[in-house]
């Protein structure tokens, strides 16, 4: 398996916004561009292509994942050479023990956040997973299982850091002690409904609601104060707002400077504008603008940093549960592995014309039990089958992609 990604340790907002892939994006690149099994998962905090390309030589699998590099900045019309410092490549157990922690929401911006396994499962389902190998199959299958583990069997996803809470603690800062404050949303996702459920801890006076659909008041948003208003109405909401929070899935700007300049002009009043979108819902002009304050998701991590320490606890027993899943995986490799390497010998064996063909068969069977699960045994059992045919004097061919065995003939 190989992975090459960006994310929000190495890659700002403005960057990691040009790399974003939405679903058409895949499709086109699964039709057009990608001719193998992968799956991209594209977030607001990082873009990731898990692909594989087995039984390439080192200089072929630089060129190969060159090549996936030209063909992802190419398709986002960026230039390679700008972007190829905030890439991160990982190979096989890198790349799968890396793929766990995302599951488990410890690569997270905000250890613990409940979003990243549900974007997992629906890149997974997105993905062209009916043409993956199994084992590809199976590593996303128990990266998901891990993290659903983690979310029952473990508190990390209780009482932590959120956007929403994040989100109240700025406004806390900016406005302090202040009452009857007007607030703006942009979105009905799960972000923009993580702000309504924790901005009822505040005395806001009004909350104004854009959604896709104003006719419809989405929950959790069924506080009395809570108001739907149309898109094409938007600018009036703004200028009457104090804070304006955008958390909408759009490729362009839901607001913009120009908008802003003509009318929020000569009010004198301080507008606090948050932005939880990527790619960004709010144009950075508007940071240029007197009495208006904004900030994007890279701004707030500041705060989020003592999320860490807070819950080193539940991290570690996530990283356990990992280590079970993990293993679990590497003994389920290891089985397969053997397993078809047992079907290849035995119909080699099965063509053979020699009266002793049934008590190889029979031996098979044998070798067959206790199949290995760890790397020590694997080999053993595979040199039992190769000596044992050796002294035989049967010639046998084991050829397997999984193996360090490659292409040895018995005679």
């Amino acid at each position: 398996m190989i992975l090459i990604g960006i994310n929000y340790k190495d890659a700002p907002i403005n960057i990691r916004e040009k790399f974003y892939f939405s679903s058409k994006d895949i499709t086109a690149l699964e039709k057009e561009h990608l001719k193998f099994p992968f799956l991209i998962l594209s977030t607001c905090n990082r873009t990731e292509i898990y692909f594989e390309k087995p039984n390439l030589k080192p200089k072929s699998l630089k060129a190969e994942i060159d090549k996936v590099i030209s063909i992802l900045t190419d398709y986002k019309k960026l230039a390679k050479s700008e972007m190829i410092e905030f890439f991160y490549i990982f190979f096989n157990e890198k790349a799968i023990s890396h793929l766990f922690e995302v599951a488990a929401s410890l690569n997270s911006m905000i250890i613990g956040e409940n979003q990243i396994l549900g974007q997992l499962k629906k890149a997974y389902a997105f993905s062209s997973k009916g043409k993956m190998t199994p084992y590809f199959n199976k590593v996303f299958q128990e990266a998901i299982a891990a993290g659903k583990k983690i979310r029952t069997k473990t508190a990390i996803g209780k009482g932590g850091v959120s956007l929403g809470s994040l989100t109240v603690d700025m406004i806390k800062t900016i406005f302090k002690g202040e009452k009857k404050l007007k607030l703006l949303i942009f979105g009905q996702g799960k972000i923009a409904r993580e702000v309504l459920k924790n901005i009822a801890k505040l005395e806001i006076e009004t909350i104004y609601l854009i959604t896709k659909s104003h006719r419809k008041k989405p929950s959790p948003a069924k506080q009395k104060n809570v108001k739907l208003v149309r898109l094409e109405d938007k600018m009036d909401f703004v200028r009457e707002a104090d804070i304006i929070v955008t958390a909408a899935a759009a490729s362009e700007y839901v607001i913009n400077h120009r908008e802003c300049s003509n009318h929020l002009n000569n009010q004198f009043k301080l507008r606090l504008f948050i932005d939880l979108g990527v790619p960004r819902n709010i144009d950075p002009a508007i940071n240029q603008m007197e009495d208006t304050l904004l900030y994007s998701l890279d701004d707030l991590r500041e705060n989020i940093n003592l999320n860490y320490s807070k819950r080193i606890n539940e991290i570690n027993q996530a990283k356990l549960i990992i280590y079970e899943h993990i293993d679990k995986l590497e003994k389920w490799r290891i089985k397969k592995s053997f397993f078809e390497i047992y079907l290849n010998v035995e119909k080699q064996i099965k063509s053979i014309d020699d009266e002793r063909r049934e008590r190889y068969l029979e031996k098979l069977v044998f070798f067959k039990k206790d199949l290995p699960e760890n790397e020590a045994e694997y080999q053993k059992k595979i040199n039992e089958i190769i000596l044992f045919f050796l002294n035989e004097n049967i010639s046998l061919e084991i050829n397997h992609k999984d193996t360090l065995l490659i292409s040895n003939s018995f005679n």
